[in-house]
């Protein structure tokens, strides 16, 4: 049993869904007025789920693919079969829309659009270049627009910190995106999928990914010319978010073995935490009509 839940948590990528519920509440804290606790957790938990949901429909559709790209996961290793693995998804799917209703009408409307977001994506998106990494970007950034869902008070369509946050997302993720592109060329290959790197060249993948990286940068620097969250966000952003990015752009330039992506795509998500602790630094400087 223990070995059981161990693989439908490893289905799953609990750690992903960890990733998502801080996302979501640190989110939230980037709103000038914090909603309940309890709302928060519920918010944190729907999201969790609906992300466990696209996590397992990724996997049953990547299955051929994962057999060369990624062996040790709990389908290719035939660990947990497609019918239990159907199952935990429909689960999920309900558990993380259930909870997001308990929330409010809107935060559920965002839970649905991204559900349905992320099983397009692996039924067909995933497939066409490049759209498929700009897909995963818009599901990162719609992420911070559900937790700023949470508040009555939030609005979309203003650059506020928290929808600042939403677009640093987008090209981070797209970057990370179109460096997992390179990392899985070998296993895309044989199962036919059509990415950057494959249909278009490495280059064209790693050009993008460059570019995707340069406009957090310039992102940015326009929180802190039009926010005013001062000079501390700013250093503590460019020392601890950009110039790693750097560095790690460098090395996606000057190697190119599958080990080395596999190793920059790591550092990445580290950098995740990292990104949000800092615009929580920020929000501690802006004023309240800031926001």
């Amino acid at each position: 049993m223990i070995s059981y839940l161990a693989n439908v948590l490893r289905l799953m990528r609990w750690q992903n869904c960890l990733i998502t519920m801080f996302v979501v509440v640190t989110a939230v804290f980037l709103l000038p007025f914090i909603p309940e606790v309890h709302e928060i957790i519920i918010a944190a938990l729907a999201a969790a789920f609906i992300t466990a949901y696209g996590n397992i429909h990724n996997d049953i559709a990547d299955y051929r693919a994962d057999k060369i790209n990624h062996p040790e996961r709990p389908l290719p290793s035939a660990e947990l079969s497609p019918g239990t693995a159907i199952l935990w998804l429909q689960m999920a799917l309900a558990a993380g829309l259930i909870l997001s209703l308990l929330v409010n009408q809107r935060c559920f409307i965002v839970a649905a659009i991204a559900s349905i977001a992320l099983f397009f994506y692996s039924l067909f998106i995933k497939k066409i270049p490049l759209l498929a990494n700009i897909w995963v970007g818009l599901i990162a950034a719609l992420t911070f627009i559900y937790a700023g869902y949470i508040s009555p008070l939030y609005t979309v369509w203003d650059f506020s910190l928290i929808n600042a946050g939403a677009l640093i997302a987008f090209f981070f993720h797209l970057g990370r995106e179109l460096i997992k592109d390179l990392q899985d060329m070998e296993g895309d290959l044989s199962s036919g999928l059509s990415t950057v790197a494959l249909s278009w060249s490495p280059a064209a993948a790693k050009l993008l990914a460059t570019m995707s990286f340069m406009a957090v940068g310039i992102l940015a620097a326009l929180l802190y010319l039009f926010l005013k969250p001062g000079l501390e966000f700013l250093v503590i952003f460019i020392i601890g978010v950009f110039l790693p990015l750097v560095i790690l752009t460098v090395m996606m330039w000057r190697r190119s073995a599958q080990n080395a992506y596999r190793m920059i795509s790591a550092w990445l998500k580290v950098l995740m935490p990292v990104g949000m602790l800092t615009l929580l630094l920020a929000r501690e400087k802006l004023p309240l009509d800031s926001f």
